[in-house]
């Protein structure tokens, strides 16, 4: 029984690293699109994305980024939420090899230890903590509280960036972030029961379209990595608490364990902050920002930019993300 509980957990955690994978890779792939096409297309927005449509490599970088989605479902049908949701966010740490191969750029010393910090800080919390299955299913009063506790403080976030400018796209990424959370918490509602019958499936459709819509109004509002750490921070802690609540799932906490889960959650933000100031990542803003206007050229700065002599990227000379 132990053995068997052990298989689980580790098929879960291979199958959220995996979806920790394709989420970045993803959204990657469709930037490098965008980026082909600011560098072979016309100006203006509309005939922008006209352009960036008939590319192959925005396509399947859409393909890459549901795959991130199933992924992570099955992870949550063999593992808890409290166990798999923390894995994710360990999609910022991909996201800067994967930002560094659509600008052209490499990875720098400070770029590692964000890497190694936000590994280690995991690894140590998850540890301390020990996660543990719960419910299948959570009773239709948890849900309910859920349900009003989420949406408030969604609305809450979602007013305060209408009358925010600097902080617009801050406030907008934890509101992506609360709704991604509670979508993950329906995901995992969901592997319960596959029926017609189930709510949650139907549940999944409508929370799905509306977190991609949300998600790239708060990316539009700002800079890409900034909603991007955001989004994947507030989903774990929402989820994580819709795990403890909602499916009664439990965690080792004793005064000891408490401060070395602290100390991972500490050693792991401190990585994430790092990693969130990678100029691969600043680059990809840049892009982002370029492709939403319609640009034909984008500067990625001195860092990012290929050396002299050097040939450009194979995709910036000719043919050629779910977030």
């Amino acid at each position: 029984m132990i053995l068997a509980s052990a298989l689980t957990q580790a098929i879960a955690v291979v199958l959220a690293l995996a979806a920790a994978v394709a989420y970045p890779v993803g959204t990657a792939m469709q930037q490098k699109a965008n980026l082909v096409q600011m560098r072979r297309g016309e100006a203006g927005a509309a005939d922008a994305t006209k352009d960036v449509l008939r590319q192959t490599m925005w396509w399947a970088g859409m393909v890459v980024g549901l795959l991130g989605f199933v992924l992570q479902g099955v992870a949550l049908s063999f593992g808890a939420l409290v166990l798999v949701m923390p894995i994710l966010i360990t999609q910022l740490v991909f996201m800067v090899p994967a930002g560094a191969w659509v600008v052209g750029g490499e990875m720098h010393a400070r770029e590692w230890w964000g890497v190694a910090l936000a590994t280690v800080g995991l690894a140590v919390f998850l540890v301390s903590v020990r996660p543990e299955s719960g419910l299948d299913s959570g009773p239709v009063r948890s849900w309910t509280i859920a349900t009003a506790i989420c949406g408030g403080l969604f609305l809450v976030l979602w007013i305060a960036a209408r009358g925010s400018g600097s902080f617009r796209a801050a406030l907008l990424g934890a509101a992506a972030g609360i709704e991604a959370g509670f979508l993950s918490g329906i995901l995992k509602e969901a592997t319960a029961d596959f029926s017609f019958g189930n709510w949650a499936l139907y549940a999944i459709a409508v929370f799905g379209i509306a977190n991609v819509l949300v998600i790239n109004i708060a990316i539009r509002a700002g800079r890409l990595s900034t909603a991007q750490t955001l989004i994947a921070v507030v989903s774990t802690i929402v989820s994580f608490a819709l795990g403890l609540t909602v499916f009664r799932e439990s965690v080792s906490m004793t005064p000891l364990i408490g401060l070395l889960a602290g100390a991972g959650l500490v050693v792991m933000g401190s990585g994430t902050w790092m990693l969130s100031r990678s100029p691969s990542l600043i680059a990809l803003d840049t892009v982002a920002a370029a492709a939403d206007a319609g640009k034909r050229d984008v500067d990625l700065g001195d860092e990012n930019r290929p050396a002299e002599g050097d040939s450009p990227p194979a995709s910036l000379a000719g043919g050629g993300a779910a977030g």
